[in-house]
């Protein structure tokens, strides 16, 4: 609640939201066994349509504590990026990076998917020798050199190569099942042809199509 405020709602607003997440209770159904109920103390609701509204409030001053490097967040999604004039301070400043994401998530009582979570050393020139491990609490993240942030494909050297691939493989296949609804009218085809797989080859290609 207390991030609640922070964002200025109060009033009525305050009261309202205050009741509807105290004293929650939660348990599971498995094959209609059902477990006790447990009263939620920290989170927020899921499935419900205040849910993405308010783990926007519950997450968004993460970058206000991260001290080194940039954080971008989307829904659930966090990037954290920095630079470095060689591998080893990259790593230092990323090392600290996620110290500090680490240590935010532990007050916030979030656990991060730290399977999901990868690392990609981004240089226009090749480097070879072992990379420092870039760790999130005790784990170590897995190094990349390919890597997926919102559907697009990112490689180390920024060559965009595999997503013009999947975009050439994407666009291939859904042009064959175009072909195969040849019988439709022309303007329905058209229709598909400029909602349907036109922005899946324009998606991002501001960054990629450069």
């Amino acid at each position: 609640m207390g991030k609640i405020q922070g964002k200025g709602i109060a009033g009525e607003v305050y009261e309202w939201l205050k009741d509807y997440l105290t004293d929650r209770q939660q348990f599971i159904d498995l094959n209609g066994v059902y477990s006790s109920s447990q009263t939620v103390k920290y989170g927020v609701p899921q499935g419900s349509l205040l849910g993405p509204r308010l783990f926007k409030i519950y997450v968004d001053d993460l970058p206000d504590n991260v001290s080194e490097g940039w954080v971008y967040m989307f829904a659930d999604d966090t990037t954290g990026y920095d630079i470095g004039d060689n591998i080893d301070v990259a790593t230092d400043k990323l090392n600290q990076m996620t110290g500090e994401i680490y240590e935010w998530c532990r007050k916030n009582k979030i656990t991060a998917h730290i399977g999901k979570t990868e690392a990609m050393i981004l240089s226009q020139q090749p480097f070879y020798g072992p990379v420092k491990p870039i760790c999130f609490g005790d784990e170590q993240i897995k190094l990349v050199t390919t890597t997926q942030s919102l559907g697009v494909t990112i490689d180390n050297r920024l060559t965009w190569k595999e997503q013009h691939k999947k975009v050439i493989k994407s666009f291939s296949a859904k042009l064959s099942q175009l072909k195969r609804m040849k019988y439709l009218p022309r303007y329905v085809l058209e229709e598909i042809y400029h909602k349907a797989i036109i922005p899946n080859v324009t998606y991002g290609i501001l960054d990629w199509g450069t």
